[in-house]
């Protein structure tokens, strides 16, 4: 019995375990993936065929890893590689769409790389319409080059003269086409927060990458840009996006200040409806009012003093009294808490006098 239990449950055990590997495999191949098409990007086409390799192992099927492999046989000048890559994604679908992208990768030559070469340099060099006349004479009108020059393509082409549209518009194409290659949103991002009128925008795509690896390599844009808004309340969000990533005093303290500015609008706000309420002797509104920005800031003097003309008008001397007190520490230069300080004297005076001269019940 005690056997037929050991085995039972051993059974169960087994049966858990495959039942996980599905979904353990898939998250190990996305990883794979994610990191081979990174590498691609960085000209570290190398480091990613290791990665397609790795793919085929645990799914000899899978689509991406063997376009990836077919790319670089192609770069490399391996045809026979090339076509058994192909044929093979041509046996899983015969119309799957990175075949035609593979065909369609253009070799370049030795002296055509070095030229590439060249307008990356004139590019350090704060050269870039001189850099996009090298990629145009490289390039004769097709695609921008892959691989590790396609990054520094884009930003010469966004800082060149009139080419930024050209080169945003392209990059949104990129990702809207990439859904999955987050490396496209860091250099769209990055584009868009270099000019003031789309900074903001490229915060928001900023944001919206989840890989850590790319989250990591956003980062020093990602914080500059944030610096050049330090000025902009309405920066406060994004701030605060990049600080759930990264602990940063600049950062936070730049926060802190826009949530006290913050704080500080919505308590004039406050004030204002409240001195307008006061004026139209409507006492419930402006004590709500004076009463809420007390909450949050109990030396207001302004509310500290619309509170007491409140209390005078309700004939509640003695709380009068002590808010216009209270006032004229905080600021005893204001003419209109000495004005309500001698009203509430005055008032209180009269209710004093008519109170002590009444005839006895």
């Amino acid at each position: 019995m005690i056997r037929f239990i050991r085995f039972h449950l051993l059974l169960v055990l087994a049966l858990l375990g495959a039942g996980s590997a599905p979904s353990q495999t898939a998250g190990g191949v996305d990883v794979l993936l994610a990191k081979a098409r990174s590498l691609e990007l960085r000209g570290r086409i190398d480091l990613a065929v290791q990665n397609w390799r790795k793919v085929l192992l645990v799914d000899p099927n899978q689509t991406e890893a063997l376009a990836g492999l077919a790319r670089s046989a192609k770069q490399s000048g391996q045809a026979d590689e090339e076509r058994s890559y192909l044929d093979r994604l041509r046996r899983i679908d015969p119309r799957d769409p990175q075949i035609e992208a593979v065909e369609r990768v253009r070799v370049f030559t030795p002296e055509e790389r070095n030229r590439l070469d060249e307008a990356g340099r004139l590019a350090m060099e704060h050269k870039p319409d001189e850099a996009m006349k090298v990629y145009r004479e490289v390039l004769a009108g097709q695609q921008p080059p892959p691989g590790k020059w396609a990054e520094p393509f884009y930003e010469t082409e966004a800082a060149s003269t009139g080419g930024k549209e050209t080169a945003i518009s392209q990059l949104r194409q990129l990702c809207a086409a990439n859904p999955d290659q987050e490396e496209y949103r860091v250099w769209l991002a990055t584009v868009l927060t270099y000019d003031p009128k789309t900074r903001m925008d490229g915060l928001r795509v900023f944001e919206s990458i989840k890989d850590p690896g790319m989250v990591e390599q956003a980062r020093v844009q990602w914080r500059q840009a944030l610096l050049w808004e330090k000025e902009n309340p309405g920066a406060l969000a994004p701030i605060e996006a990049y600080l759930q990533h990264y602990s940063d005093p600049d950062l936070q303290s730049i926060a802190a200040a826009f949530h006290t500015k913050q704080q500080e609008d919505i308590a004039s706000a406050d004030n204002d409806r409240g001195f307008k309420a006061l004026r139209s002797k409507d006492l419930e509104t402006a004590e709500a009012s004076f009463t809420k920005v007390l909450r949050h800031s109990p030396n207001d003097t302004n509310a500290i003093t619309g509170l007491g003309y409140v209390r005078l008008d309700q004939e509640r001397f003695n709380e009068a009294l002590s808010l216009f007190d209270h006032a004229r520490a905080l600021a005893p230069q204001r003419q209109d808490v000495r004005d309500g300080y001698d009203a509430e004297i005055l008032a209180g005076n009269r209710a004093w006098s008519s109170s002590s001269t009444a005839e006895p019940a």
